[in-house]
């Protein structure tokens, strides 16, 4: 039995209106719909909205030509959010 929320609803209405819209717009998610984006209380946020902030503020500039591209940032967010995944976890 699957559960849909209504703002899952309206994400897909979203989805399928944007679909017929011209290009030159990008978005970056946290998640898919049926996924949970994690928040670290060390960053005192979610951990998209770290990356994300700091590869606007310059990390992500991979080519140190002082513009950061959607494909830079998208690869230091997605680099970034899976090292921190793989970190070693030590329960006490």
């Amino acid at each position: 039995m699957a559960q849909r929320s209504a703002f899952g609803e309206s994400l897909d209405l979203f989805y399928s209106t944007f679909e017929k819209t011209k290009g030159g717009t990008a978005f970056l998610l946290s998640s898919k719909q049926e996924e949970t984006s994690l928040e670290s209380t060390g960053m005192r946020q979610g951990i998209f909205s770290h990356y994300l902030i700091n590869g606007l503020k310059g990390a992500s500039d991979s080519n140190k030509d002082r513009i950061i591209t959607i494909k830079e940032l998208y690869d230091y967010i997605s680099y970034q959010v899976k090292n921190l995944q793989h970190l070693p976890k030590i329960r006490l």
